[in-house]
Protein backbone atom coordinates (compact mmCIF):
# COMPACT_ATOMS: atom_id res chain seq x y z
CA UNK A 1 0.00 0.00 0.00
CA UNK A 2 2.82 2.89 0.37
CA UNK A 3 4.25 1.72 -3.25
CA UNK A 4 0.74 3.27 -4.10
CA UNK A 5 1.11 5.62 -1.93
CA UNK A 6 4.29 6.86 -2.96
CA UNK A 7 3.17 6.32 -6.75
CA UNK A 8 0.06 8.54 -6.58
CA UNK A 9 2.03 11.62 -4.71
CA UNK A 10 4.63 11.72 -7.47
CA UNK A 11 2.05 11.68 -10.22
CA UNK A 12 0.57 14.59 -8.29
CA UNK A 13 3.61 16.54 -7.61
CA UNK A 14 4.60 16.22 -11.35
CA UNK A 15 1.17 17.26 -12.54
CA UNK A 16 1.72 20.13 -10.33
CA UNK A 17 4.80 21.12 -11.49
CA UNK A 18 3.54 20.58 -15.14
CA UNK A 19 0.84 22.47 -14.57
CA UNK A 20 2.27 25.30 -13.01
CA UNK A 21 5.05 25.35 -15.71
CA UNK A 22 2.38 25.30 -18.68
CA UNK A 23 0.41 28.36 -16.86
CA UNK A 24 3.56 30.19 -16.50
CA UNK A 25 4.17 30.29 -20.40
CA UNK A 26 0.72 30.62 -21.54
CA UNK A 27 0.58 34.10 -19.77
CA UNK A 28 2.53 35.92 -21.93
CA UNK A 29 0.67 34.52 -24.81
CA UNK A 30 -3.08 35.42 -23.14
CA UNK A 31 -1.75 38.66 -22.28
CA UNK A 32 -0.53 39.60 -25.82
CA UNK A 33 -3.92 38.09 -27.26
CA UNK A 34 -5.75 40.32 -24.74
CA UNK A 35 -3.77 43.13 -25.80
CA UNK A 36 -4.64 42.57 -29.20
CA UNK A 37 -8.37 42.72 -28.91
CA UNK A 38 -7.93 45.62 -26.91
CA UNK A 39 -6.38 47.59 -29.57
CA UNK A 40 -8.76 45.87 -32.57
CA UNK A 41 -11.37 47.36 -30.44
CA UNK A 42 -10.30 50.51 -29.00
CA UNK A 43 -8.29 51.28 -32.24
CA UNK A 44 -5.61 53.79 -31.25
CA UNK A 45 -3.59 54.55 -33.66
CA UNK A 46 -5.09 56.25 -37.52
CA UNK A 47 -2.79 56.40 -40.54
CA UNK A 48 -1.41 59.79 -41.11
CA UNK A 49 -1.15 60.28 -37.31
CA UNK A 50 1.71 61.14 -35.69
CA UNK A 51 4.04 58.39 -34.33
CA UNK A 52 5.16 59.55 -31.05
CA UNK A 53 8.07 57.39 -30.55
CA UNK A 54 9.89 58.12 -33.77
CA UNK A 55 12.40 60.84 -33.51
CA UNK A 56 12.14 61.56 -37.09
CA UNK A 57 8.68 62.11 -37.56
CA UNK A 58 6.87 62.02 -41.12
CA UNK A 59 3.94 60.26 -40.38
CA UNK A 60 3.02 56.63 -39.93
CA UNK A 61 3.22 55.99 -43.49
CA UNK A 62 5.82 54.24 -45.37
CA UNK A 63 9.18 56.05 -45.41
CA UNK A 64 11.64 56.31 -47.87
CA UNK A 65 15.01 55.46 -45.90
CA UNK A 66 16.46 58.48 -48.60
CA UNK A 67 14.25 60.98 -47.05
CA UNK A 68 16.18 61.22 -43.55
Amino acid sequence: MNMVKDAFYGILTGGAVFGFAIGYASKDIVSNMLSDIMMAIDKPFRRGEPDNGCRNYRSSERHNPSDY
